[in-house]
């Protein structure tokens, strides 16, 4: 790819393009935990949207897809003497040879709600198993960069029931139902970042400010042995009963090593027995892996409901017999995604 130099003035043009871009109700930004990386570690960065507008907004976010126009493609800009080199830009089109299709993630938006996810650079463990470690950094040298990302999800097959393609001349009022989406997306501001070689990388958590789990914690101890048996009875005995260890606590509460948790299902269905399922991402000597939980909520107790049925017809009563249990959860599944 033929390398483009612009100068500050060019830059902050550029700067003031993407600004443009960005004239939607949905604000993408890009963050991370700190801005110093070597080069052959994993960088954690963090993703966010916010709805700024006065109604909900539905988000078509990277799901497992192999095929079609990405969602989110990665800009590079190399940075000396305040002068900005565009050094990589990811392909449009994904690769034919990713992962497995398992179609996009849809998430909706309340009017001044966010959300926030990862996005691991680097992971070459799980390229390909996973859509926040899709992204693999460029080849570059040490050096002081910026980043951009651009969302846009127009081209994947559900965006005309969500979007809308804002084009500069129309003056066509846009659908009230429907996020009107400049149609050459949504740019993300800077994340300005410095690669080194051999830096000593800490392990970034969920939240600089979390107060910690013990260091006799359980749960992060048989994550950082990678002895996931361990980890998938502790998840179930605490999913059967209240939780009061201070050893211990519930694993939906900071952890060491746990370094995200996605938000769960935003409805289930209200029927008996019903499921739920979350993902978590557990970090351990340097490495991510990806789990998918899933529970049961709720139970059908079938031997009393038959007796309850045949003493009510018998003697033409409504016997207090209880039918179901709502207290009961149970974890159906654990699968470790490595």
């Amino acid at each position: 790819m033929k390398k483009r130099v612009l100068s500050v003035f060019l830059f902050l043009c550029f700067i003031g393009n993407a600004q443009d871009i960005q004239q939607s109700p949905l604000v993408f930004q890009l963050s991370a935990k700190q801005n110093i990386f070597s080069l052959d570690a994993i960088i954690p960065l963090y993703l966010s949207f916010k709805n700024t507008s006065n109604k909900t907004v539905t988000l078509i976010l990277p799901g497992r897809e192999k095929t079609g126009q990405a969602i989110l493609r990665l800009s590079y800009y190399a940075i000396h003497n305040d002068v900005y080199t565009e050094v990589f830009r990811e392909a449009l089109l994904l690769g034919s040879d990713s992962v497995e299709k398992v179609g996009e993630w849809i998430r909706n938006l309340r009017p001044g709600d966010s959300l926030q996810f990862p996005l691991l650079l680097n992971d070459a463990e799980n390229e390909g198993l996973e859509s926040a470690s899709y992204h693999r950094l460029p080849r570059l040298p040490e050096g002081q960069y910026a980043l951009r990302i651009l969302y846009n999800p127009l081209k994947r097959p559900m965006a005309p029931y969500f979007y809308t393609i804002q084009e500069s001349q129309d003056t066509t009022a846009p659908d009230a139902h429907k996020l009107n989406i400049p149609k050459e997306g949504i740019a993300s501001d800077l994340f300005l970042f410095e690669l080194r070689k051999n830096t000593e990388v800490r392990n970034m958590q969920r939240s600089e400010t979390d107060e910690r789990c013990s260091l006799k914690c359980r749960m992060c101890k048989a994550i950082e042995a990678k002895h996931w048996g361990t980890v998938e009875r502790i998840i179930a005995s605490q999913a059967a009963k209240e939780v009061k260890s201070k050893w211990t606590p519930h694993w939906t509460e900071p952890h060491r090593a746990v370094f995200w948790i996605y938000p769960g299902p935003e409805a289930i269905l209200s029927s008996l027995p019903t499921y739920t399922y979350r993902k978590l991402i557990f970090y351990s000597e340097g490495e991510y892996h990806y789990a998918d939980l899933s529970w049961q909520l709720g139970k059908i107790l079938r031997f009393n409901t038959r007796i309850k049925r045949g003493i009510d017809f018998l003697f033409a009563s409504d016997i207090n017999i209880p039918t179901s249990d709502l207290e009961y959860i149970q974890l159906r599944s654990f699968k470790l995604n490595k």
